[in-house]
């Protein structure tokens, strides 16, 4: 054995084995907990080579959110709420939703924004995000900017990635203000990018 580990401590011990009643308030103090929804637009204009690469870039995304701690859920949404998945830790709920996504409706997104936020809130988690994206432009967008000011209001973070300029200028106004702008993807780069905001998260204290 070492010599450094052979000193001698006079002073009482500050450990308890086995571990005291009050260990979890303890340590919950010092950890971080994380949950987040990812919103994928499966409006008819999604048909095709659009929906493959949101559904190849959400599965890497809601991998990414796991192995970075995060509990990851999923909604899937056009003129309605199609899919609500609850994040959970292990995200694969949510992948398999993601495996069967179809496409219907047009693109309304306060129904989203809506479940999302009462998903996310129950999660009870320090830090609540949401990712939306969409391929254009949102036919709900005044209902739609208000759910957003709720959910941003309830302390959850909104960041938005749009296909096109026209889908990303769309969703200006929902993203969290101080979150970076909203990213503009094209198809060829979308799986890519999706991928990119997962691994941009950081596990952030509530205050």
């Amino acid at each position: 054995m070492a010599g450094w580990m052979k000193r001698t401590y006079d002073a009482e011990g500050v450990t308890e084995y086995p571990a005291g009643p009050l260990l979890a308030q303890v340590t919950k103090g010092f950890s971080s907990s994380g949950a987040i929804v990812l919103c994928i637009d499966v409006s008819y204009s999604m048909k095709g080579r659009n929906l493959d690469e949101a559904k190849k870039g959400g599965r890497g995304f809601l991998d990414d959110a796991v192995a970075g701690g995060y509990q990851a859920g999923l909604v899937l949404w056009s003129s309605k709420v199609d899919v609500a998945v609850s994040p959970s830790p292990d995200g694969h709920a949510a992948r398999r939703a993601l495996e069967r996504a179809s496409v219907s409706g047009m693109t309304n997104l306060a129904p989203a924004l809506k479940s999302a936020g009462e998903m996310l809130a129950a999660t009870g988690a320090d830090d609540q995000v949401c990712v939306v994206f969409t391929d254009g432009v949102l036919t709900d967008a005044d209902e739609a900017i208000r759910r957003a000011e709720q959910v941003k209001a309830a302390g959850v973070r909104v960041l938005t990635i749009g296909l096109g300029g026209i889908a990303a200028q769309g969703l200006d106004d929902i993203a969290s203000e101080q979150e970076p702008p909203t990213r503009e993807t094209t198809t060829a780069s979308l799986a890519a990018d999706m991928r990119q905001i997962a691994s941009g998260l950081s596990l952030r204290r509530k205050p």
